[in-house]
């Protein structure tokens, strides 16, 4: 009796099989998506970045019961004022629409012959998954088709694109709109929409879908490229075909340059020599897992066509470690091994293509009336070969936890320089001549340092402002600060760690890259977000009646609007909350394929 059931069921599910009921793989974007595509905004797995999202810090932060006070005004007042109106005005459930999102979401641009005018104009596409929700999502369409077609406003049509019905929206013939249309259907799973005149980007994606061999967006060198290197595994990612976008532009500046009256440099002439033709393309993604948050920029520009300030970055390379005089109580630290002799030279060969000899007849009478008090004064000699190819920049954190005392946190710059006393000297020459102010100056600890009012600035305590300048092991330093000068002056005391030595900083950076790239940085998220919180509780609803204050409305009316969304005073104590915080390294990367800057986020030891 158990083998006469069987039989039947087998046969019963092989048919099903046959019959298509059995969902079949869906192509990645890349497949579907026409040659012609110049950018793609890309979710490859919406459910699998839910899951994802469930686990991360943020998103725990934000469902703790420490915020349940502050979380609860801000949604409840959402759910009034936005998404009830939304769906009673629609006739609409968004939670049922958002239960649609089950695989890939995609969304692109592309070209679809388009010049830099307005007909043709770039076409737009949007791929969606509903995964085993393909029941749902048909009636979902049907609603809407009924919806639309019971107003009066709108005309609602239907055309037929290589056996599949699609819906059509268009603007009436004597209508003054841009001449586009949105077609939306479905396709088994997928609801395929597209905003254009025409129906070819359609027809391609529907035509990959059937199996065609038409070209699509993964026979693109440059995507191809890009993925393997940036978004394989990304949970979301963004990508721009730049190339096809800067001919467009270089097109059209080269057509306002004809049309260019006066003897000023043509468009096309400076964009040719700030290097935008050696932009091929800009990429972008996001991934995590268990051992923290990560986040990459790429920028596509091949080493050989490199000009301009594209080929700036070229020259960062070398240890970007922290040296032992950052101390690990910094709120955010940043190191460039970059040459600033090297940018300049780089500035001058942009200046002499777009305006040849302008540059250096404006820097001789520059330095004719230099001479004049310094007669051995030369910004070449006495400046930019002082230069040398380090940067570091590294602040602490602020003496009150205020909005005003997060204006003016101590922050302290230094460059390199094999003579930093002489490169001082020629800087304070230069300024002192062409500006018409003069420094004060004082010793510290043997240290002349060099103090300049800055006018019409103030401090909040209303004390003036001054920029203090001091040559010191090899570095020019620069602050607004003061005592962060003499800080750094004083050298690395007991009190405090080097930020070399922080726990967990060496292996966060390798997941980078390392510190040998020639760009690191690092950020305290915790100390920041401690400062932050704090002083949100206690003076945020005040900063937020300052920016009501400035909107163009009735500022009563205003306050108390913004009041009934938002109060930070609901907040939590930043020690309740302190578990889901940790840092931020980051570190940028000179590739022969172009520039990348990945950032890490680990997770936050309490919550391991």
């Amino acid at each position: 009796m158990k083998q006469t059931r069987l039989i039947p069921t087998s046969i019963l599910m092989a048919g099903l099989a046959l019959l298509g009921v059995t969902r079949a793989a869906v192509p990645p974007a890349e497949q579907l998506l026409p040659r012609d595509t110049v950018a793609v905004l890309g979710i490859p797995n919406f459910q699998h970045l839910k899951e994802v999202r469930a686990q991360s810090a943020m998103w725990r932060l934000w469902n703790d019961p420490a915020m349940a006070p502050f979380r609860k005004q801000l949604t409840d007042k959402f759910r009034e004022e936005v998404l009830q109106p939304l769906e009673q005005e629609a006739g609409i459930k968004v939670g049922e629409y958002l239960a649609l999102l089950q695989g890939q979401v995609t969304l692109a641009v592309t070209l679809n012959g388009w010049t830099g005018g307005e007909d043709p104009l770039p076409g737009v596409l949007l791929i969606m998954d509903s995964g085993d929700h393909a029941a749902d999502l048909r009636a979902k369409l049907a609603d809407i088709r009924r919806k639309i077609s019971e107003g009066d406003d709108v005309s609602l049509q239907t055309e037929e694109i290589r056996g599949t019905e699609f819906f059509k929206l268009a603007p009436p013939e004597d209508a003054d709109a841009p001449n586009v249309a949105l077609h939306f259907g479905q396709v088994d799973s997928l609801l395929l929409a597209s905003l254009n005149a025409k129906t070819g980007d359609l027809e391609q994606v529907l035509a990959r879908l059937a199996g065609g061999s038409v070209p699509c967006l993964a026979d693109q060198s440059q995507w191809h490229a890009d993925k393997n290197l940036v978004f394989r595994d990304a949970l979301s990612f963004c990508w721009i075909h730049a190339a096809p976008l800067v001919k467009v532009a270089m097109h059209e500046l080269s057509r306002m340059g004809q049309n260019q009256q006066g003897m000023g440099p043509k468009p096309d002439m400076v964009a040719n020599a700030l290097g935008l033709l050696g932009l091929k393309s800009i990429a972008c993604a996001g991934t995590a897992d268990a051992s923290g948050e990560q986040f990459q920029l790429f920028v596509g520009a091949p080493q050989a066509s490199r000009k301009g300030l594209l080929n700036i970055p070229s020259g960062i390379h070398g240890d970007a470690s922290p040296p032992p005089f950052v101390p690990d109580n910094v709120t955010s630290f940043t190191r460039v091994r970059l040459s600033l002799g090297k940018v300049w030279r780089e500035i001058e060969n942009i200046a002499n293509a777009v305006a040849p000899g302008m540059l250096q007849f404006g820097i001789a009478q520059m330095e004719a009336g230099i001479k004049q008090k310094d007669p051995n004064f030369s910004l070449q000699q006495g400046i930019i070969n002082n230069f040398g190819d380090d940067i570091i920049s590294y602040d602490l954190a602020p003496r009150e936890k205020t909005f005003e005392a997060l204006g003016t946190q101590p922050s302290l710059t230094l460059i390199g320089s094999p003579r930093a006393e002489q490169l001082l000297g020629n800087l304070k020459t230069l300024v002192e001549t062409t500006g018409s102010m003069n420094f004060d100056q004082n010793e510290f600890l043997g240290r002349k340092i060099y103090s300049l009012t800055i006018p019409l600035a103030e401090r909040p305590d209303g004390s003036p402002m001054t920029f203090n300048l001091c040559a010191n092991r090899g570095y020019l330093a620069l602050s607004l600060d003061r005592s962060i000068l003499e800080t750094y002056l004083r050298g690395a005391g007991s009190s405090t760690q080097p930020l070399a030595a922080k726990p967990g900083l060496t292996q966060a950076a390798e997941t980078v890259g390392g510190m040998r790239t020639g760009c690191f940085g690092y950020q305290n998220d915790t100390l920041i977000m401690g400062i932050l919180v704090e002083a949100l509780r206690t003076g945020g609803n005040d900063f937020l009646d300052l920016f009501a204050a400035k909107l163009p409305t009735d500022t009563e009316e205003a306050k108390s609007t913004i009041r009934d969304w938002v109060d930070f005073s609901l907040l939590p104590p930043f020690e309740q909350i302190k578990k889901y915080f940790s840092f931020t390294v980051f570190a940028g990367k000179v590739r022969p394929e172009g520039f990348s800057v990945k950032l890490f986020t680990p997770a936050p030891a309490g919550l391991r």
